[in-house]
This record gives C-alpha cells, structure tokens and sequence, in this order.
C-alpha cells in the first residue's frame, strides 16, 4: 500500500471514525468522487475494507458503508524486558487475538532470547497472515538498522541485527524499537496526544519522548535512557549499577536496585510479581531515586 497521500490516508478515515460511506469519504477528504470510488475499490479488493449492509438513502438507492477489515492479517509483537517478555498477536487495529508470557534473562544474549520468542510466536498462532513483527527491547535502539546500541544492560546485543535473525522464519517486514519508544507511541496515539514523556518503571528505569507527534530517539537512541544517569540524592557509600557505573537512578530505582545485579527469576515465575517484590525491598532507595530523575538535566529539558 502506498504510504503517501493515497489509499492509506482514506484507510486511515476508516481506522479513526470506523464505519463510513462514499459520500462521508468524500466529505471526510476532500477528494473527488472518482477518486475515492478509486480508492475504495483498491482497499476492498485488498481485503481492508469490507462493505457493509445498511447504508443511508439520499432519493436514490442506499449508499454503500464500508468498515475496516481489522482481521486482514496479523502483527506479532514481543516486549523483551531484562527478567521477562510478553508476545501478542495482534489484528491491524492493535487489538491483541492471543498472548503470552515468558521468563527469561536477557544477559543470556540475542541468540538464547529470540528463540524462546520464536516458540512463544508460534504458540500463539491464530493461523492469520503475518504482516509485520514489532520488536520491544529494554535499550538503546539504531532505529534504522533494527539494531540495539551500546546498551548498559543488554550484554552480548550490542549491534545485533534482530531483523535478520527473524528473516528465515518470517516473511514480514521487522521493526526494533526501544521499549519505552514504543509505549509512548502507543500513548499518543490511543489519547490522540501531540506531546508525551512516558516513563518505564519495572526492571530498568526508561522514557519515551513524542514531541510534535515524533518520536525524540537522540544520539544513539539514547535521548530517554534516564536511568543511566547520575542520581542527584545518593548513598554516601557509591551504589554500584548492573552497568558498570556507579549511582545510577536505575541502581537507586529500578527492580533490581541492589548492591549488585540481582539474580533473574526462578523459571516459572512471574517476572512482574518478582519486579514488584523487589521494588517494595527498595523502599525508601526508589522513592529518593525518582525524586532525583525529575531534578536531573535530561529530565528537566525535558
């Protein structure tokens, strides 16, 4: 599908107001009625719109209403965080068909982790064409090349091309994006927001930044690797972080805010219920944490 202003901007009429007629169409986009009787077919002979009974008379005979075909195919989405992943399938619409969760630990390195979400992906086989796989990973991300760069805690996945490890298994297009990227994204679009700083509290400590409906990715696509900054309220006694540094928000803050990095969970496990144990250990060390990050400079110019 052509992604200028053809056929997917009337599809994406559809995808926003859901069902509408040729004549709401026309009203909707300013286009001639040749064009969207154009476009419309096109969309319905790819199977993403389908017509719908019942449409509004004006003398003559009933309009044709068309609605979006959100069960065209499927996307596969997988949230890769430090302890733990969640795969969905999802219809075109977002909305998920089938999930689930796994343990894991993503210091085990790309190879190790991608299989078990390449088992997790075909558990969940609705039998749906695959259009696309979405990638979440808790670092840095070179949007371009789909690959994730000089992560603090990723040990092993430094430059990986995870687009290329799917590529024998799937025949669909892949796309990595930081997490935290990710869920400000689908943020502001669900609220239909502009601007968004979405923050990511669990294992490790990450924000998203949408400005201007654009995501802020920065040098290396570190502009929202918060939790790798230096904590402005500290122990007097420096406080390691699993990245090597030392006083990071993320050691003061982040799940496995200990001395050392904690151990991952025991298979089988819940790596949520295990987080948020963690995280109640923490106490008083996440509360001075956070208070930090809001008075840190990236958050600040933020």
């Amino acid at each position: 599908m052509d992604g200028g202003s053809h056929e997917s901007d009337v599809l994406s009429l559809f995808r926003e107001r859901g069902q509408l007629s040729r004549t709401d169409v026309i009203a909707l986009s300013g286009l001639s009625r040749t064009t969207v009787n154009h476009r419309l077919s096109t969309l319905t002979a790819s199977g993403l719109l389908v017509p719908v009974e019942g449409g509004e008379s004006t003398g003559g005979r009933p309009s044709s209403r068309f609605d979006f075909s959100a069960r065209r195919a499927v996307i596969l989405c997988a949230d890769i965080g430090a302890t733990g992943f969640t795969v969905a399938a999802c219809d075109l619409s977002g909305a998920p068909l089938a999930d689930a969760e796994r343990t894991i630990d993503v210091w085990s390195g790309p190879e190790a982790v991608l299989s078990l979400v390449l088992e997790a992906f075909r558990a969940i086989d609705t039998g749906d064409e695959i259009w696309g796989i979405a990638v979440g990973v808790p670092g840095p991300v070179e949007f371009a090349a789909h690959r994730v760069v000089n992560p603090p805690i990723m040990t092993g996945w430094d430059r990986f091309d995870i687009a290329a490890w799917f590529a024998p298994h799937y025949g669909a297009p892949v796309l990595v994006e930081n997490d935290a990227n990710a869920r400000a994204v689908a943020e502001a679009r669900v609220h239909r927001l502009d601007n968004v700083i979405a923050l990511k509290l669990g294992t490790g400590i990450g924000a998203g930044l949408v400005f201007n409906g654009q995501i802020i990715r920065g040098d290396k696509g570190a502009a929202g690797d918060i939790g790798h900054t230096r904590a402005t309220i500290v122990d007097p006694e420096p406080r390691e972080c699993r990245c090597g540094s030392f006083d990071c928000v993320e050691a003061y803050a982040g799940g496995c805010c200990g001395r050392s990095a904690s151990p991952p969970p025991a298979p089988g496990t819940s790596s949520s219920s295990s987080a948020t144990a963690t995280s109640r250990r923490c106490g008083g060390s996440a509360r001075r944490a956070a208070s930090s990050a809001t008075r840190s400079p990236i958050s600040s110019a933020s």
